[in-house]
């Protein structure tokens, strides 16, 4: 049995990294319940789990983090972790229980051909011209796992007793890795193998050992050519975010400053990092960037679990630490690795890669546990079988998920709001801090004409997340359906300073500048929105935020100017505007309804006669465009068409 165990726990390892890593829902769940289901099956057949040294820092962390779900900000996301959290913990007992000697060989072995058979899919996309990701989530998770593989493979050349056979092969799969690592342009994965490499020198040379790294390391930046360099460091600047760690760390910091004690609770760090995102944008949108990860996974800790969580955690690493100086320096430089990577990124976020560190932090302690740990089997059973079927009816029923509630509600939104309501109150029932939500719920509630509600819910998603400018905009378009024009144009202007180019906010504010007499004001705002509109028509790779600032209806927008320049009697300027409404919509009925109105008043009957037609054509069902048939007809006294169009007038109002 305990052989089966050893063979399934290696199994695990050996396919994670070929299932994306095992960072979607499915397979994590199925890992999970493998995990439990092994650990079940081992209660019956005489199975001693290990005492270690990391035995009461485990069990401090887990009451921490549990802890720290009293105040959670969404309870489904905290008890999907708390859940991954118990499945590594019983994983690691499961195979500190099994692992000997020759577990080691394999999972050195099955470490160096994952890295192997990763670096080979990287090349190849390389030469595909696909993005270097192998079989994971993205190319830095691809390049820490890698680094990993690379950081054992140097552990065995300079700690590890090595033929000359062996040394060759060892050489030139660290070579392939880090050419690997390198094309992946990860500056976190870069980061990993300069971590291993520094551990390996640091345990096999102590001081010298860094020394050499440094000398080794000012050779390479003076030998490559400063291009070569700033490609392998992707330091280019292209990709906004990256460069921009100390500004998510120190967002990091202020979350960690609101919610000191019990965070935001485990899985919550979007939640409120949109309070405190910063501008990472473009010349379009300034806060088109968000992230669920602090990219520093100390940060992550404290921020989503408390600082008495980082503590426990870091207690569990100098413990490990600790321990492998002593008796593993081999795992431990390949863990010095992992661990380096998470201070740049979230990279204990992928569970292929915490259960390869799993297996490291086993093989550091196995030889020297102290004893076995005495539990009474009963309850241990019961235990795991409540866990085993609460994952399951967790998975498959959702009972805390927001989610279903929200995908429910977006088939009804358009049709039938009074029930898209309903859902989106449940869902924030269960995530209530979510302002994207509370947003959506405002706008339902103001569909639903419940004023009161609708602000209430907006100005708490703004609260919530004050850099959001669409909540901001929908509060201005609100005040402008209610006339309150100075509270709409401030709204307006406080979306604006968020986002600049968020069109239906220039154009409210444009609206509510009208209707304060503001005529200079209100066409130069037109005009901000048709400017901004012609420069990014032809892009073609916006994000969804980005598509959303920019959604609007520009026929409208100059229909709505040629309507101000008719009231303003500048004639010629309507009809441009007017125009120009025609060239982006060849199908606005309400332009040709407003251009056959101005040649009206300019008595040009049968230019009027024309666009009037038009516009009937399009809307025939439509009483004002009747309306101005008739008048027209009557200036041309042609009394035959005013008395069919009577006719339709009297069947439509019927």
């Amino acid at each position: 049995m305990i052989k089966t165990i050893r063979y399934s726990l290696f199994a695990v390892f050996l396919i994670a990294p070929f299932i994306n890593g095992l960072k979607d829902p499915t397979p994590i769940f199925v890992f999970e319940t493998v995990v439990f289901i092994i650990f079940l099956i081992s209660t019956f057949k005489n199975f001693n789990l290990r005492k270690t040294g990391v035995d009461t820092p485990i069990l401090l962390f887990v009451i921490f983090v549990v802890f720290s779900t009293i105040n959670t900000l969404y309870l489904d996301s905290s008890i999907n972790i708390i859940l991954l959290l118990i499945s590594y913990i019983a994983f690691f007992y499961c195979v500190i229980a099994v692992y000997d000697n020759n577990l080691k060989k394999k999972f050195y072995v099955g470490l160096i051909c994952i890295s192997a058979v990763l670096s080979m899919i990287i090349l190849f996309q390389i030469y595909s011209a696909i993005i270097p990701k192998a079989t994971m989530p993205n190319p830095n998770m691809a390049a820490g796992y890698i680094a990993a593989g690379a950081s054992l493979l140097f552990a065995l050349l300079i700690l590890g007793k090595n033929n000359t056979k062996a040394l060759l092969i060892y050489s030139l799969l660290f070579l392939l890795f880090c050419v690997a690592v390198v094309l992946t342009h990860s500056r976190g994965g870069l980061f990993a193998l300069l971590c291993g490499i520094v551990a390996v020198l640091y345990i096999k040379f102590k001081t010298r050992g860094l020394v050499y790294f440094i000398a080794g390391l000012l050779a390479v930046f003076i030998l490559l050519p400063r291009n070569s360099i700033i490609n392998i460091a992707k330091i280019d600047g292209n990709d906004i975010y990256t460069i921009k760690r100390p500004a998510i760390w120190k967002s990091a910091f202020k979350i960690i400053e609101e919610k000191p004690i019990l965070g935001t609770g485990p899985g919550n760090f979007e939640l409120l990092f949109g309070k405190y995102n910063f501008p990472a944008g473009n010349s379009i949108a300034r806060y088109y960037k968000t992230t669920g990860f602090a990219h520093n996974e100390f940060l992550q800790i404290a921020s989503e679990g408390g600082l008495f969580s980082l503590f426990a955690f870091l207690f569990v690493l100098f413990i490990i630490f600790k321990e492998g100086l002593k008796t593993s320096p081999i795992p431990t430089a390949v863990l010095a690795s992992v661990i380096g990577q998470s201070f740049v990124d979230f990279n204990l976020h992928l569970p292929s890669l915490v259960i390869a560190a799993i297996f490291l932090s086993s093989d550091i302690f196995y030889k020297s546990y102290t004893g076995t740990i005495n539990l009474n089997v009963k309850y241990v059973r019961l235990l795991l079988l409540s866990i085993l079927v609460f994952n399951i009816f967790n998975f498959v029923v959702k009972p805390f998920n927001a989610e279903k509630y929200i995908s429910t509600g977006n088939t009804f939104i358009k049709t039938e709001p009074f029930k898209a309501l309903n859902f989106y109150k449940k869902a924030d029932k269960y995530s209530p801090n979510d302002f994207e939500y509370k947003r959506i719920t405002g706008e339902l509630y103001f569909l639903t004409r419940d004023t009161k509600d609708a602000i209430e819910n907006i100005k708490e998603s703004i609260e919530l997340n004050p850099k959001n400018p669409f909540a901001v905009g929908t509060l201005a378009n609100i005040y402008y359906a209610l006339k309150e024009n100075n509270k709409a144009a401030y709204y307006a202007l406080k979306a604006l300073d968020i986002e600049p180019n968020y069109l239906v906010a220039r154009y409210l504010l444009a609206e509510t500048s009208e209707n304060q007499n503001k005529v200079s004001v209100t066409l130069q705002e037109y005009d901000n929105i048709v400017s901004v509109h012609n420069k990014v028509k032809d892009e073609v790779s916006l994000s969804n935020y980005e598509k959303t600032l920019l959604d609007i209806d520009v026929s409208s927008v100059y229909n709505s100017a040629g309507l101000l320049q008719l009231k303003n009697v500048k004639f010629s300027d309507a009809i441009r505007d007017f125009e120009l409404s025609l060239e982006v919509n060849p199908k606005n009925a309400q332009t040709y309804s407003n251009l056959a109105s101005v040649y009206f008043i300019q008595k040009n009957y049968q230019n009027a006669l024309k666009y009037a037609k038009l516009a009937e054509s399009l809307e025939p069902n439509e009483p004002n465009h009747i309306k101005n048939l008739i008048l027209i007809y009557q200036k041309l006294g042609n009394n035959r068409e005013i008395k069919k169009l009577n006719e339709s007038l009297g069947r439509l109002e019927k």
